[in-house]
């Protein structure tokens, strides 16, 4: 078994998030990806042996949170980088964890997806979050393209409650908003994927 390493203050919140009860309802199935608890808790194990690594983001980055596969990072790491400002009292901040800790747990299980659908599953899980801390609709963060995402996502989160499968109507309602946003319209292609190629565990 890999050696636990000595977590930053910042991983050791990103770990908090992850393994307690903010992902406790985080249990559902989009097409053929399985999103859970246990596997939030098990980026967070990755993150404890030290193979994933979590950073601070640059001053100055607009993104709250951003997750990096190995093939994408200069330190040729997985990496989740995260604000140093980040406190699991902000909903907003640590729900953007719990969307990048997504894609580190497609990356773990090496998953060759669809950008829409890998996306798609961050955001269910980023609602769901909200949706359990008793938000009465989607925040609204001032980026219309993101926010008209996010409430499609919480409409579909609210709507279920505890493990759930969505439904093949909002799947395809919320591919469609995905790829109307400007960051994914480039990516209008159907050979681009997100590739990952998995997480090393150290010895």
């Amino acid at each position: 078994m890999p050696t636990p390493v000595k977590l930053s203050p910042l991983a050791k919140q990103v770990c908090y998030i992850l393994t307690g009860g903010d992902t406790a309802y985080c249990n559902f199935r989009f097409g053929a990806q399985q999103v859970s608890q246990a596997k939030f808790q098990d980026v967070a194990w990755h993150i404890s042996v030290g193979a994933i690594q979590v950073t601070e983001m640059p001053s100055g980055t607009e993104t709250a949170a951003e997750y990096y596969p190995c093939t994408a990072h200069p330190d040729k790491k997985a990496t989740l980088q995260v604000k140093a400002s980040l406190n699991q009292a902000d909903h907003i901040a640590a729900s953007n964890v719990i969307h990048e800790a997504t894609h580190a747990m497609q990356d773990i299980q090496r998953l060759i997806l669809a950008q829409e659908d890998a996306e798609a599953a961050a955001f269910v899980a980023q609602a769901i979050y909200f949706h359990y801390h008793r938000f009465p609709e989607a925040p609204v963060t001032g980026d219309s393209a993101s926010d008209a995402i996010m409430e499609v996502a919480f409409d579909i989160a609210s709507a279920n409650v505890g493990g759930f499968i969505v439904d093949p109507a909002d799947e395809e309602r919320l591919r469609k908003i995905i790829l109307a946003h400007p960051h994914y319209r480039s990516n209008i292609d159907p050979v681009f994927k997100y590739r990952f190629p998995g997480v090393a565990i150290p010895p």
